[in-house]
């Protein structure tokens, strides 16, 4: 796919989307933190926050994968991080029908993959587990529970919670 071709993410109603869903990424937008193919879910109860990934819906109703930007005077941007898509970014204060449909909970790639489009360097398994795991923390805080270590470990597969 050219670089100056952008594909939307999906292409269903918006009120046939589930709560919660996965769907591959359509292109290398977000790349490098999510590239071509690689499989992305998303959650559509929760609300955006600076920096999160999120789904938008343009007015043609088409879907994309962008990073969330709260310009904090009522509007967002939807950024891509690959500047090479920088031209298909778009803010709602000029498309005021832009609306986050959903927001970015987690990334599926092969932890042992050390090659190819997806492949993960240590240093970006270790950034998406503490993201994984602020994101959970942080949840939990707003929920009124507490997330001590073991559930920051059963929260990133690394042992069972311990009652």
């Amino acid at each position: 796919m050219a670089d100056s071709e952008h594909t939307p993410a999906v292409r269903h109603p918006l009120r046939l989307l589930p709560s919660k869903f996965q769907v591959s990424a359509p292109d290398d937008a977000m790349a490098p933190r999510v590239r071509a193919g690689t499989n992305v879910e998303f959650d559509t109860t929760l609300t955006p926050r600076d920096g999160d990934g999120v789904l938008v819906r343009r007015s043609d109703d088409e879907f994309y994968f962008r990073l969330y930007r709260d310009t904090f005077d009522g509007c967002f941007e939807a950024v891509a991080l690959n500047p090479h898509y920088r031209h298909s970014c778009f803010d709602s204060k000029y498309e005021p029908e832009l609306q986050v449909v959903a927001v970015m909970t987690g990334i599926y790639v092969r932890w042992a993959q050390k090659d190819g489009p997806n492949a993960l360097t240590d240093a970006d398994s270790l950034r998406l587990a503490v993201y994984a795991w602020k994101r959970a923390a942080s949840e939990a805080e707003q929920a009124g529970t507490a997330f001590s270590r073991f559930d920051c470990h059963a929260h990133l597969g690394l042992g069972r919670r311990l009652q």
